[in-house]
């Protein structure tokens, strides 16, 4: 699995997500997208599975994040303080920073 940190609309319109999650698709990844209940995900994304709302889970330790992280060969994140679970995790984070100012 490859777990995505969903980018924010912003965020969003400065990459090609979609190219991204092909290609990594087309390494015989199965792609998980966690996002936020408030940044929805995409209607063309509809066919990987998708979480977008942790604030039912009643996971506490380890936390739905962390079981994820622990399930995936590395995290595809777009300047998310996520990379720090990650790193915590000891999953390996790619990381495009796109809230770098221009």
């Amino acid at each position: 699995y490859v777990l995505v940190a969903y980018p924010n609309p912003l965020e969003s319109k400065k990459i090609d997500l979609e190219k991204i999650l092909n290609d990594i698709k087309n390494l015989g990844f199965e792609i998980i997208i966690k996002s936020r209940t408030k940044n929805s995900v995409s209607p063309k994304f509809k066919n990987y599975f998708i979480i977008d709302d942790f604030s039912n889970c009643m996971s506490v330790f380890p936390s739905a994040s962390e079981e994820l992280l622990s399930i995936s060969s590395f995290l595809l994140n777009f300047g998310s303080c996520f990379v720090e679970e990650a790193i915590f995790r000891n999953c390996p984070v790619l990381n495009f920073d796109v809230k770098k100012n221009e």
